[in-house]
């Protein structure tokens, strides 16, 4: 598959963070209140030059213009120094958070990236499978290539990191019965990692409820039990297949070739407007661009 240029999308992408919008709201703010400084200096200076070339004391009327230009002068330039202050603060923070997010985007992006070697490697492959089956498990309705990335562990190993998952345990289970609102649903893996196969069966909608309370809402403990026994029956089919990193215990292993065929049937055995797996998504053609001679 080769190495494959990515265009870099993180500046339009950073520019509708809510950070950058507080940014550009500070901004504006700092930007009128120094025009209404200057504004309030120039009223100053009118009222001054009223005075030119007359040696009289100014009248009453003169005076009290004067004074008025003057306090609205102190009065908006306190309001400008206030709003410079919050700008140098937010556009510190903001900085910081945007380049948090370049890095998080470019690890994310490293997937487009992937070699056929490391596209064979066992634990990426299994990080993903099991990264579907928590997805369904914690009803995560926005998982997409753009939200999960590429890590190497301390042993040199490929790992999968998830984030953005302020959409999971939802109380809807689009998996069970409602239509996807988003168009990210996936459909459970049909190759499993044997250890997060035991895992999952020794798990009980009463137990994993007892561990959730405090934490979530009872609806989305009862869609979050729904959701573990459709796991748990899909795991218990025989057409599941189980694989381990050396193909001990199970049907496969991790790197065998066809646990790859499988993976890749990127649409086959999914429901309408679901993805087959993470690993398919990964290698379709949309996602992974041919290499670039």
């Amino acid at each position: 598959m080769g190495q494959v240029p990515v265009t870099d999308g993180w500046s339009a992408i950073a520019s509708d963070t809510p950070a950058a919008q507080e940014l550009a709201r500070v901004t504006q703010t700092r930007d009128n209140a120094r025009e209404a400084r200057d504004d309030a200096r120039r009223e100053l200076d009118r009222a001054r030059l009223g005075r030119r070339n007359r040696f009289e004391p100014p009248t009453p009327q003169e005076q009290a213009a004067i004074d008025r230009a003057e306090t609205a002068l102190k009065d908006r330039e306190t309001a400008y120094n206030n709003a410079e202050r919050t700008f140098q603060a937010v556009g510190r923070f903001t900085r910081s958070r945007i380049r948090g997010g370049r890095q998080i985007f470019e690890e994310a992006k490293s997937l487009r990236r992937l070699t056929d070697q490391e596209l064979a490697a066992g634990t990426l492959r299994r990080d993903l499978a099991d990264a579907q089956l928590l997805d369904a498990l914690c009803g995560q309705v926005d998982r997409h290539m753009g939200n999960l990335m590429r890590v190497i562990d301390r042993d040199g190993n490929i790992r999968i990191k998830l984030f953005d998952n302020d959409l999971a345990f939802g109380t809807g289970n689009y998996h069970l019965r409602d239509p996807d609102p988003f168009g990210n649903l996936t459909a459970l893996p049909k190759t499993v990692d044997v250890a997060t196969k035991r895992a999952i069966l020794a798990l009980t909608p009463d137990a994993l409820a007892q561990r959730l309370a405090g934490l979530l809402s009872p609806g989305e403990i009862q869609a979050v039990g729904e959701r573990l026994q459709q796991i748990q029956s899909h795991l218990r089919s025989p057409q599941t297949l189980t694989a381990s990193l050396n193909g001990q215990g199970a049907d496969v292993a991790w790197s065998t070739s066809n646990v790859q065929d499988l993976f890749h049937n990127h649409d086959g055995g999914a429901r309408r407007g679901e993805r087959s797996s993470y690993f398919g998504e990964i290698v379709t053609p949309e996602f992974q661009a041919p290499a670039q001679n």
